[in-house]
């Protein structure tokens, strides 16, 4: 990069930063001349995005979910907490202090049963010994450190997570200027952590019951006097502000507006009493942005916390929540066997993978080992001091370590725990800050947020009962790798955006060739196609009296009515009569035929129901037309197997010929304007007005794009080849004909940001950016010529395909059933390569990329079926489930979640 293209850029970084509140306040009493007003200054950040590991960056995104399951169950957890916790009270002034709080509440008896969390968990990449933390010498080098490197938590923060707002702001401003062509940082995910923080908030607020009607309730946000970090709080209280209906938040120094402000209410509820108002507000819920430091705990901020503890509101975090996130807890959770108290254990083997080796200070083995350690200068050059406080800082480094330790009683060396230090890979940056430009070796840190509601119940035998948990966005931050302590206030720290990188699926990296099918045979050595290439084919699970069609992936194979025997056994049957025509019920409680299903991480079963069964009247099979109610989509809790929400479609989205036949989400909040996330749907009727049905899920509006475009259409007398035959279709007491099924297949890339999708009889795979398919037609005329206007034809890729999935590194697979194949369309290569081949992938029908690394799919061999085969069942039980691994250390796409 050329002198005036940094320039170009730090002129656009400057405006952005200053136009969206990307700034550090400057109280007028920090100001060393006189001024009217408090002035600001930008956040650091890089002038461009710090590359990082996209497979590494998925493995955070999806155990965050465990890890805020996992500090739930530590914090609801007091009895295994006081084992911890009591010893050290002894030793550190600050801890007594809060646990002295919980013991109050504990046994004055909780309120609130309801809690409410803001979890983060740091990362950074680990190098293996070989060339811990080196500088990479050339782009190859440095890629196969950051490929080749471990995911390590740093810490995992339970209180006043800050930085959401900020990296929301560094994100969508890295985003633009790509889009713009100021540089050239492609993968740049998005950052839903300003929204995800709103809507737990506002999720927590209308959760509250008052106790008084006649009384607002509101959001109390506790901060610190002299606050500089407003502009990653404030948008906070706006956004609440912005809800419908509205969200008042008041921002309260904990020290001084807390105890003059609130006060409880003869039923424990938080009053609120501003100055400038006769009648005090009731609070809702308590976010903690101050009260973490022990400067803050003297008589009075003691009484002030045990005050907000023991009211009705609902507390983020609760104390216990705080306790939980102190290093010592988090020492103890690396111990062997511990986890598996909270988790089941290929959860805990999951969350273990990201431990440092850490250490007590106490009279145990791992406690004599530390002190050997810390006591060796040379030894302690590779770990670090941490005090155990939730939140970090106050660290002491390496060899600072042996005379640190000198300095302090023996007793409360066990204030202390001993880490490993992580040693990172070091691309080149460029930070800016007002105070510094600094170019060179960099460090980051990956912060992944988790947002979480939960209710406590000791007269349940499930002790806690999760309402949420999920992901929340994430930070990603810079240092230069001289600088040992990250901090925003101490300007040590800049916030940055990420450039995943994922491995290219390329020729080098796939060991599929020409020749990987062959063999040869014989004395002479003829060749011979063995029908197999790629990955091992594992056999899942055998069908002995039904043809599988719909897959999601979870973690059990066992047959069963889902969710029970009543949703699948519709009262009036299967079908109806009206004026002599036979259609599909209409029946919007129960499951009519379906066809699709698939899993989010919020563990949300999403059943498609196309509403037209297959009937057999004496001996015709037929599918009726489909009424409205039938075809719906149907959300099912998986955590407590009832049915969340079902969406029904009216006739003008729906046509009674309508034949929906799979399904895909993009359930970030930014994806639609009511923030719910939405469904992509393919219509793959036969009759051919095909096309796409989307779905916004929160507020169940429904629309069609692409209706009949020539892309989402059959292509006429199409006739492919299975198993070495031509295939016509042949049904009973009709000519000879052929298969007409339009759209069929379709995936999103791991952004969202397009679709690619085809129909079954074509060899052309096609795309179009989602957000042509988003565009209410209902709310813009303009909509379908746009979309229309906006496909692409991206190629031939071979043969037809029949069923799409997606991964965590943008590969589309497409189910290839006329070569017993699945093949891999590479966005980023824009190839078509072969990824597996066997000879008992016979109708591969439908696909789905599971949590641990491989693809599953079905096999029903669908051409054989009687409808298709001149009324004989050529089918030969079991039908399958296979899986196949992954390549390249792939995984489930979690970025649209």
């Amino acid at each position: 990069m050329d002198e005036d293209h940094a320039e170009r850029i730090l002129a656009e970084l400057e405006d952005y930063q200053i136009s969206h509140g990307s700034l550090l306040k400057i109280p007028r009493s920090l100001v060393d001349f006189e001024s009217p007003v408090a002035l600001a200054r930008p956040v650091g950040v890089s002038i461009v995005p710090t590359i990082f590991p996209q497979p590494q960056f998925e493995q955070a995104q999806y155990i965050q979910r465990l890890f805020n399951e996992l500090y739930i169950s530590v914090a609801e957890d007091d009895i295994w907490l006081e084992t911890i916790i009591e010893p050290l009270a002894r030793v550190d002034e600050f801890v007594a202090k809060l646990w002295s709080i919980w013991e109050r509440v504990r046994d004055e008896g909780e309120i609130q049963h309801l809690r409410c969390g803001i979890f983060r968990s740091d990362y950074m990449l680990h190098c293996e010994p070989s060339h811990p933390g080196r500088e990479a010498t050339s782009d190859n080098d440095l890629r196969k450190d950051l490929i080749d490197s471990k995911l390590k938590q740093v810490e995992f923060n339970t209180y006043s997570c800050a930085g959401g707002t900020h990296a929301t702001i560094v994100a969508n401003m890295h985003r633009y200027l790509a889009r713009k062509g100021v540089h050239s940082a492609t993968n740049l995910p998005m950052n839903n952590a300003l929204r995800s923080i709103t809507e737990l908030l506002e999720e927590a607020h209308r959760a509250y019951l008052p106790t008084d009607r006649t009384r607002q309730a509101v959001v109390l946000m506790t901060v610190q006097a002299n606050n500089v970090n407003i502009c990653d709080e404030r948008p906070i209280e706006y956004a609440l502000s912005e809800c419908d209906p509205p969200i008042v938040l008041f921002r309260v120094d904990f020290n001084d507006e807390v105890p003059r402000h609130c006060s409880l209410g003869p039923n424990h509820e938080l009053l609120f009493q501003p100055s400038t108002r006769t009648q005090p507000f009731e609070v809702s819920v308590v976010y903690q942005r101050a009260g973490y430091d022990s400067q803050e705990y003297d008589e009075q901020g003691v009484e002030t916390r045990f005050m907000l503890e023991r009211s009705r509101a609902i507390k983020c975090p609760t104390i216990l929540s705080h306790i939980a996130g102190f290093k010592k807890v988090q020492q103890e959770l690396t111990r062997p066997g511990t986890l598996e108290r909270f988790l089941d254990p290929e959860s805990a083997g999951m969350l273990r993978q990201t431990f440092m080796p850490q250490y007590p200070f106490d009279q145990s083995e791992d406690g004599k080992e530390a002190l050997r350690i810390a006591s060796d200068r040379e030894a302690a050059e590779n770990y670090i001091l941490k005090p155990s406080l939730e939140g970090g800082g106050h660290n002491v480094f390496g060899q600072d370590i042996p005379d640190f330790l000198e300095t302090i009683p023996s007793e409360v060396k066990s204030r202390y725990i001993l880490m490993e230090k992580i040693q990172p890979p070091k691309p080149h940056g460029v930070l800016i800050s007002p105070q510094m430009v600094s170019q060179g070796p960099v460090i980051s840190e990956l912060g992944i947020l988790g947002v979480c509601l939960w209710r406590r119940d000791d007269q349940r035998r499930e002790k806690v009962k999760i309402i949420k948990r999920s992901r929340g966005g994430w930070t990603f931050k810079t240092k230069p790798h001289e600088v040992e302590e990250m901090s925003v206030i101490m300007k040590s720290y800049f916030f940055i955006a990420a450039h995943l990188l994922g491995q290219a699926l390329t020729q080098a990296t796939f060991p599929v060739t020409l020749n990987s099918t062959f063999a040869t045979s014989g004395a002479r050595n003829v060749r011979i196609d063995t029908g197999t290439y790629g990955p091992p084919v594992e056999e899942v699970h055998y069908f002995y009296d039904q043809w599988p069609i719909g897959l999601a992936v979870i973690n059990e194979t066992t047959e069963a009515a889902y969710p029970d025997q009543a949703w699948n056994t519709p009262p009036q049957g299967l079908s109806t009569v009206s004026n002599g025509i036979t259609f599909g019920n209409n029946d919007e409680g129960h499951f009519i035929s379906v066809q699709a299903l698939y899993v989010t991480p919020d563990d949300t079963l999403w059943v498609l129901d196309t509403g037209r069964p297959t009937i057999n009247e004496s001996g015709r099979i037929s599918m009726p037309y489909a009424a409205p109610g039938g075809p719906k989509l149907v959300a099912i809790d998986l955590m407590t197997n009832s049915v969340r929400k079902a969406y029904t479609l009216p006739p003008t989205v729906h046509y009674p010929d309508s034949y929906m036949n799979d399904l895909r989400f993009d359930m970030r909040s930014n994806a639609t304007e009511s923030g719910g996330g939405i469904a992509y749907i393919v219509d793959s009727s036969n009759e051919g007005r095909n096309g796409f049905i989307m779905i916004d899920l929160a507020t169940g509006d429904s629309w069609r794009q692409l209706n009949k475009h020539p892309s989402t259409q059959a292509i006429s007398e199409d006739v492919p080849s299975y198993q070495g035959l031509p295939f016509y279709l042949r049904q009973p007491g009709h000519p000879l004909g052929f298969q007409e099924e339009g759209l069929d297949g379709a995936e999103l890339d791991q952004f969202g940001e397009v679709m690619y999708y085809s129909a079954l009889t074509t060899d052309y795979l096609y795309s179009i950016e989602t957000r042509y398919l988003r565009a209410n037609p209902n709310n813009d005329p303009l909509a379908d010529k746009r979309a229309s206007d906006n496909v692409r034809n991206v190629g031939q890729r071979g043969g037809n395909a029949n069923g799409f999935s997606g991964d965590s590194l943008g590969n589309v697979y497409m189910l290839m059933p006329e070569y017993n194949a699945i093949y891999i369309y590479n966005s980023t290569t824009r190839l078509t390569v072969p990824y597996v081949r066997d000879p008992r992938i016979v109708w591969p029908d439908s696909a789905n990329v599971g949590w641990d690394g491989h693809i599953y799919f079905t096999i029903n061999q669908l051409p054989y079926q009687p409808d298709w085969n001149n009324g004989v069942d050529g089918r030969q039980y079991p039908g399958l489930i296979l899986r196949a691994r992954l390549p390249d250390g792939a995984s489930k796409n979690t970025l649209l979640m």
